[in-house]
C-alpha cells in the first residue's frame, strides 16, 4: 500500500488450485475518481493475468471468479498507490515585477499524490555564479526567505516526493529596488532636434 513510481506487472489475485475455475473477469478502479471501475477483460481459469500501471492514482483490482459449477465470487487486491508526477515549486509573491521594499518570500513545495518527502532551496543574485543562501533539508511543505538588499534574485529548489520522484526548479526573477531616483547634476544636457543642438543648463 506504499506509494511507488511504477509497477511492472500484477498476477492473478486468486489461487486456481482452490477450486476448478472456469473464467475470471478483471476490473480496475481508480479510488481517486469514484465511478471509474472498468473491465480489463476475461481470461480462462488457468491463464495468468498481468497488468501494468501507466498512470498515477490509487488503484484496486477486482477479480470476478466463476467456477465450472456456475458459482462466482469477487476477490479484491490491495491498494496500489502509483505516483508518476514530479513535485513542483510555487511562490505567493509576484515574479518579474519591481518591488520598492524588502519582501518575505513564501515558498511552497507541492506534490498532488504521495506528498513531499523533503526539499531544499538556494538563492542567487548573480544568475547562479554564487549563492547568497542555501537551506538545509526541509520536511514541511512551506518555507520563507526574506529578500532585504536591492538586486535581481532567483530561487532554485530541489524536491523529492515520497514515491521517489525528484525535480529541480527555478523561480524568479524577484526584483528589489529600494533606491529613490536621483536628478542629474551635470552642467548641461544636449538634445538633437532636426539637426539643431539645444543646450539646457541644470
Amino acid at each position: 500500500n506504499a506509494w511507488d513510481v511504477q509497477l511492472s506487472s500484477y498476477n492473478n489475485v486468486y489461487n486456481d488450485s482452490d477450486q476448478v475455475v472456469y473464467q475470471a473477469e478483471y476490473f480496475l478502479s481508480d479510488l481517486l475518481n469514484p465511478g471509474s471501475r472498468k473491465s480489463l477483460g476475461i481470461v480462462s481459469g488457468n491463464q495468468v493475468f498481468n497488468y501494468e500501471f501507466k498512470e498515477h492514482g490509487v488503484w484496486q483490482l477486482d477479480a470476478e471468479i466463476t467456477g465450472i459449477n456456475g458459482l462466482s465470487e469477487t476477490i479484491s487486491s490491495d491498494l496500489f498507490h502509483i505516483d508518476l508526477k514530479r513535485p513542483f515549486l510555487t511562490a505567493e509573491q509576484p515574479q518579474g515585477q519591481w518591488i520598492n521594499n524588502s519582501v518575505n518570500i513564501k515558498l511552497h513545495a507541492n506534490d498532488n499524490h504521495s506528498q513531499i518527502d523533503y526539499w531544499k532551496f538556494r538563492v542567487t543574485s548573480d544568475q547562479g555564479n554564487s549563492w547568497d543562501y542555501q537551506s538545509n533539508a526541509i520536511t514541511d511543505s512551506t518555507a520563507y526567505y526574506e529578500l532585504i538588499e536591492n538586486g535581481i534574485y532567483t530561487i532554485e529548489a530541489t524536491m523529492s516526493d515520497k514515491a521517489g520522484n525528484t525535480n529541480t526548479q527555478q523561480l524568479g526573477p524577484f526584483l528589489i529596488d529600494q533606491l529613490a531616483p536621483k536628478a542629474l547634476n551635470s552642467s548641461s544636457i544636449t538634445l538633437l532636434n532636426n539637426e539643431k543642438s539645444l543646450t539646457e543648463n541644470s
